[in-house]
């Protein structure tokens, strides 16, 4: 009977210490991943990244040379934002410079200020529209010869706040009615006169 205790109980003890065994590892293993770090959340795109989109608060006349393509818009400072273009392969300077030139003064625009740098093939001018100031730059691209970039710098425009404003009053101005309705309304000052007639003649009675 010893025996064959002892061979019943071998599964038993053998499967007993496997399920331990098995335990232990588990245990060893979510350790493990509870201590490793978690992933860094990823980074917002930045606000000043490059962008395609002309914001809706550029003037609406603004003239832009055929071709020039918006490589940034940068996120506004203050009342000011900046917006950058691109011309591949550009005209000569001077050509693009009569182009904003011209452009400008058709579209109302009033230039204050020009300045040309032959040696570093720049020109820049400083004009205003509607009260809002603005700067456009034309100059060759850093990294690639061949291009002209254009920077324009310009003043958004304001943005009233409703609540600050002062309430509008709108009056209904109704007329007296017809005499013996309920519309018909006799003025103060009538009324007053017409008292006063009468005690006059109660008098001379």
């Amino acid at each position: 009977m010893t025996v064959i205790q002892g061979n019943l109980f071998k599964p038993v003890s053998i499967a007993a210490a496997a399920l331990v065994a098995i335990v232990v590892v588990s245990g060893c293993h979510h350790k493990q991943v509870a201590s490793e770090p978690e992933a860094a959340p990823t980074q917002a795109a930045n606000a000043e990244e490059a962008s395609k989109e002309i914001p809706p608060d550029l003037y609406k006349s603004m003239p832009i040379y055929p071709g020039a393509v918006v490589t940034h818009v940068r996120k506004p400072k203050g009342a000011m934002r900046e917006i950058s273009f691109e011309i591949k392969n550009a005209p000569p300077l001077n050509q693009m410079a009569a182009f904003y030139k011209d452009e400008l003064k058709k579209n109302d625009f009033k230039i204050t200020s020009t300045l040309t740098m032959a040696v570093r093939k720049t020109w820049s001018c400083d004009f205003h529209k509607d009260g809002r100031p603005g700067t456009l730059a034309l100059y060759p691209d850093d990294n690639d010869k061949s291009a002209a970039v254009v920077d324009l710098i310009y003043e958004m425009p304001a943005k009233v706040d409703p609540a600050l404003q002062e309430p509008k009053e709108e009056f209904d101005v109704i007329g007296p009615g017809a005499p013996g309705t309920a519309a018909h309304i006799t003025p103060v000052a009538q009324t007053t006169s017409q008292s006063k007639v009468k005690h006059k003649k109660s008098k001379r009675n």
